[in-house]
């Protein structure tokens, strides 16, 4: 029986802000032609490439990979430039996410968010939209992606969740939109897991069947619903 949930933030309770992605790209474009004395067309399409090639199955950090993997930034420039677009950025909960996090919390559920961004922001997101009080466990990585990879500092949130709440792992739901970032660390653990597919990547098609559910975005709040039996 699951009795929490745990959470990524963008992607899954609010959607992937597609002008963040636009300005890293353009930040990608201006470093890498002035690197290689390339048209900003020519750039362009090398990064573009780039970002079509990497594995990654995240929106934000498909990007991050494939400006390490070119060139254009180091891993802690791209680090830095995500928090630094995301903090000038306020999303807010959809209603029908508001909805659900409501009746998730009116069932009894443990609620949790386990992400990567910047915990000030999905601090005042979830004060800002009143749902703040559902959740008990808010864990941010923000300061933290240098000292270990982003599945290894997940798996060692997750870890602290369950020793501190004593949850067995298949009482505890992980939800997110990447397999190998989000999921993969859970299964680990022995949580279940729901991969979000909106953004989905053929490379990475064969992870999909490895999580307990995969729920489309948009229906998400339907799924988890009809899971706990929610009327």
């Amino acid at each position: 029986m699951i009795r929490a949930i745990l959470f990524d933030f963008d992607g899954v309770l609010v959607p992937i802000d597609r002008e963040i992605q636009r300005k890293m790209k353009q930040s990608m474009v201006k470093k890498y032609s002035l690197s290689r004395s390339l048209t900003r067309e020519q750039a362009k399409s090398h990064v573009e490439n780039a970002i079509k090639e990497s594995e990654i199955d995240e929106a934000y950090f498909k990007i991050a990979d494939a400006a390490v993997k070119i060139g254009s930034h180091n891993k802690g420039e791209m680090n830095a430039l995500f928090h630094t677009l995301t903090r000038k950025r306020s999303p807010k909960l959809q209603k029908r996410i508001f909805e659900m996090l409501n009746r998730l919390h009116e069932r009894g559920l443990t609620l949790g968010v386990v992400t990567l961004s910047s915990k000030d922001r999905i601090e005042q997101v979830l004060k800002d939209m009143r749902v703040r009080e559902h959740f008990c466990f808010v864990e941010s990585a923000a300061s933290e992606l240098q000292k270990a990879s982003r599945s290894e500092w997940k798996r060692a949130a997750y870890k602290k969740f369950l020793d501190k709440y004593g949850f067995k792992p298949r009482e505890v739901l992980s939800v997110g939109d990447s397999f190998i970032i989000d999921l993969e660390p859970a299964r680990e653990l022995g949580m279940q897991t729901a991969l979000i597919t909106d953004y989905s990547y053929k490379k990475t098609q064969h992870k999909r069947s490895l999580a307990d559910y995969d729920v489309p975005r948009r229906m998400l709040p339907k799924t988890l619903l009809t899971i706990f039996g929610s009327k």
